[in-house]
């Protein structure tokens, strides 16, 4: 073979040339070549040079039985295609935009076998016929290759321009378009269809076609699956016998060896039951649905180490195992666990025994096992791999733990990237084969999602995850009320279309226990596969730790009817959980925990000096002022309220970051972001104001005091406090810091403004900052530090927020890895725009950094 950049120059001046010699009608016979090129001398090369020269030997009438074997076998794995009419046959070979072409005679056609690829081609079709041919195709695409839909519909744009126009009047350069553009189509409706889009035209009907997916991804299989369900035969027997012999059966095996599977899909089906099996998880509340088994029943317990993990009373789990081991004696019952919880069940003396007794372990899926669980599932629907496909599949998951789900997800996507029946080595390899399968699709819907999607899917997959407290990290998936979920002062619409996305893609599994809707992640695989996950799990486990026993403290204390008063957070362990609110998305009822804590705790406050004053008597008089103190900072803190009410924003679309061309890494690019309704401080938090916190025992003393202590600066923004304090300070108000989308919404309002009053450059009238940028050039101006808040009546924005430009820093909620971001520039800052950011670590106060709040 010439080099390819000469091979593709003299494809393109061949066709031109042998064009206008043949009388081109709609369709014609062509016969495409596909080439891959390898620099040396490569396997792959001589293959498709041997294949180059079976098919000159074969127009020159000399092929050896062997060649034209050989381009019978590409024409039947679709790596060459015919399409075209009979009576004037070409041949094409090259590249997609440049070919060459050669008459090929109805002899050699038939020593091809190629009529078999065509379908009826007695006769011309009509420009009507192929139009209404590609109609058809683009109904069927979508069911049987939603992959190809995309190549179709480019190719189809070019085709049918050219059928408004008859084929004799178009150029050669149209009716080279024309003809190219049809045996990509006539490839694809063979690839999709097993039928030639000639005969497609021509009206017969596509073979029939099972569209149902055989593979389950990272769900376990269910009973109604059972006809997918292939490879466990022999242990599906075995538990049927163990079950019928004894009304107790344990079926343990480590996380993704399918004991699930194997008890729903396998042993279920198995039985052939006359009544439907109660089949539940133990999830916080066992007791329910063990209420409903009746006698004669099968009770299957699925993931019966919930029982540990999720059910937080003990007497709830004693009272629970009690009733389970007692339902034997009317009925039977399964339960499937992790063998690593085994130890932990141990406690528990009478179940114990009973699971080492009639235990049944799940061992993974040896090879054998896994090659008959895929060529059955495909069969099942009469998919087909390509050649070696499934081998390699089964190599590539040799020795992985997990190997099932694994397996089942990286199928999953092979097939949702279907060539018909045919299940293809390329798509394969597009997604990164087994290891990379989960990984893939979590970082693909991740990758489409704006940054406010994404921040919640870091939300929900931290809530989804349930950290293990040991060193060995066996962290585990939970599940999750969706109004858990739901970020404080938003609605299920603010999520739903996030988690419907999540569910499509199988990362996540919806449910529906007592009336309540619950999420969870679709497999552990999920959360020891994904990296993003893992590495967000890494960074925040400690304070995730924090997280959850506010969560755990909080359905308790919403399971007592909100009345157990000490069940809520006082001391150190409230001031905790304030500086977590700051930090992560709370839902309501968490907020209103919190919230009802700061309450009881300024009460205890006043109640300990009410006592303390009855008691010493001598000392009444002194004492008396205690309370009164306390009743000072709470007048004290309303003032602080209502001498500067903060504006409120509804709640809407809004312009987000900048396609400045000199935009700095860290800014966002332009974008739409949805913001709720929110309110915002007039102005940044002063020294005054922060005093009154720390005197009242909320806050903690700025970390660096020397712009703290000055009677002169107590109208100034309080700096060098860090993210904590002023998080705790907001909380003490009713508040919490703002998000960036909320801080940009405030300065650049609803349409993206350039500057907060404006779209005029920053002067010193209007910013405090150490370069002002004007029309003419940057005018250094070195204020030395920060003035006090709402100095700059011109550098308000419309609604009447001062000083979001310059100043101090103001600390947000939004992360960057696992900094904070910071906005709006200080008297030490250049900015350039007011997009410009800084990312600072929560706990490094800085001089030239405050803060503002939001509620």
């Amino acid at each position: 073979l010439p080099p390819p950049s000469i091979q593709m120059e003299q494809h393109s001046q061949s066709f031109y040339h042998a064009a206008p010699a043949i009388q081109i009608l709609p369709l014609v016979y062509q016969l495409k070549l596909t080439y891959t090129f390898k620099n040396g001398t490569g396997s792959k090369r001589s293959r498709h040079m041997d294949k180059t020269q079976a098919l000159q030997s074969l127009l020159d009438g000399t092929a050896a039985e062997e060649e034209i074997d050989l381009l019978r076998q590409s024409l039947a794995s679709g790596e060459i295609f015919i399409g075209g009419n009979v009576n004037h046959s070409i041949l094409v070979q090259g590249s997609e935009n440049n070919v060459q072409v050669f008459q090929l005679t109805p002899q050699t056609l038939e020593l091809l076998g190629g009529h078999q690829f065509l379908g009826n081609l007695d006769r011309d079709l009509t420009r009507g016929e192929i139009d209404r041919g590609l109609g058809q195709l683009e109904v069927e695409l979508p069911l049987r290759a939603p992959v190809l839909l995309r190549q179709f519909q480019e190719q189809a744009r070019r085709l049918r321009p050219t059928l408004k126009t008859s084929s004799k009047s178009l150029s050669d350069q149209s009716r080279g378009e024309q003809i190219e553009a049809l045996a990509q189509i006539n490839g694809l409706c063979l690839e999709a269809l097993d039928l030639s889009f000639n005969a497609l035209c021509l009206g017969e009907e596509p073979p029939e076609y099972d569209s149902r997916s055989p593979f389950r991804g990272l769900e376990s299989f269910r009973p109604e699956d059972s006809e997918f369900f292939f490879g466990r035969e022999e242990l599906t027997r075995k538990l049927v016998r163990r079950i019928k012999a004894h009304p107790f059966l344990a079926v343990l095996g480590a996380s993704g060896s399918g004991k699930s599977s194997l008890v729903m899909a396998g042993l279920i089906p198995a039985l052939h039951l006359d009544i439907k099996p109660v089949i539940f998880r133990p999830g916080t509340n066992p007791m329910e649905p063990l209420k409903t088994a009746g006698e004669n029943a099968l009770i299957v317990v699925d993931q019966f180490e919930e029982l540990i993990t999720s059910t937080r009373e003990e007497a709830t789990r004693k009272e629970f195992i009690a009733r389970l081991l007692d339902a034997t004696k009317h009925n039977k019952v399964i339960i499937t666990m992790r063998s690593d919880f085994l130890s932990e069940v141990a406690v528990y003396r009478d179940l114990n025994q009973e699971v080492q007794n009639h235990l049944e372990n799940v061992p993974p899926m040896n090879m054998d096992e896994l090659r008959r669980a895929v060529v059955g599932q495909a069969g099942a629907v009469g998919l087909r791999f390509e050649a070696d496909l499934s081998h390699q599949i089964l190599e590539n998951v040799a020795g992985e733990p997990g190997a099932m789900p694994l397996l089942q997800h990286a199928l999953w996507e092979l097939w949702n990237r279907r060539h018909g029946r045919n299940l293809r080595a390329s798509e394969y390899r597009a997604f990164g084969g087994v290891r990379q399968a989960i990984s893939s699709a979590a970082e693909k819907v991740f990758g489409e999602c704006v940054r406010a999607e994404q921040e919640q899917i870091h939300d929900i997959f931290l809530r989804l995850t349930r950290l293990d407290e040991s060193d060995e990290r066996r962290d585990t998936r939970r599940r999750v009320a969706i109004n858990d979920l739901i970020p404080s002062g938003q609605d299920q619409s603010s999520i739903v279309p996030l988690l419907d996305k999540l569910a499509n893609a199988r990362l996540i599994v919806k449910s529906v226990n007592e009336g309540k809707t619950e999420i969870e992640v679709a497999h552990e695989a999920l959360i020891r596969h994904w990296e993003r996950l893992g590495e967000w799990l890494k960074q925040d486990r400690d304070d995730l730790r924090l997280r959850d026993g506010l969560s755990s403290l909080t359905r308790q204390w919403e399971s007592a009817g909100r009345r157990d008063d000490s069940l809520l957070l006082g001391g150190w362990r409230l001031k905790g959980a304030i500086a977590i609110s700051a930090k992560y998305p709370l839902n309501d009822a968490e907020h209103r925990f919190i919230a009802l804590s700061i309450a009881a705790e300024r009460r205890r406050m006043f109640q300990r000096v009410g006592f303390l004053v009855s008691i010493l008597t001598l000392l009444a008089v002194f004492l008396a002022l205690g309370p009164g103190r306390w009743a000072y900072y709470e007048y004290q803190r309303r003032q602080i309220l209502r001498a500067n009410p903060p504006f409120e924003f509804g709640a809407g679309e809004i312009i987000f970051g900048t396609d400045a061309p000199d935009r700095s890494e860290e800014e966002p690019q332009l974008q739409t972001v949805h913001v709720d309704a929110f309110k915002m401080d007039v102005t940044e938090a002063t020294n005054g104001q922060y005093r009154i916190c720390v005197e009242a025992g909320v806050c903690d003393e700025p970390k660096d005091t020397t712009f703290y202590d000055k009677a002169d600066l107590k109208q100034h923004p309080v700096v060098s406090v860090t993210f904590d304090q002023a998080a705790a300070y907001c909380a003490w108000l009713g508040g919490r810091l703002p998000t960036t989308y909320e801080w940009e919404r405030a300065a650049r309002g609803q349409k993206g403004r350039s500057w907060p009053w404006g779209e005029s450059l920053p002067t010193p009238a209007n910013a405090n900052l150490l370069i002002i940028l004007n029309s003419e050039q940057q005018e250094w101006f070195e204020p030395g530090g920060t003035f006090p808040a709402a100095s700059f009546k011109t550098g308000a924005t419309p609604e009447g927020i001062y000083d979001l430009l310059g100043n101090v820093w103001e600390w947000t909620t939004t992360k960057m890895g696992n900094a904070y971001i910071q906005r709006g520039g200080a008297w030490d800052a250049v900015m350039y725009h007011i997009t410009n950011i800084r990312i600072s670590v929560g706990n490094q106060p800085e001089q030239s950094v405050g803060f503002r709040c939001a509620y």
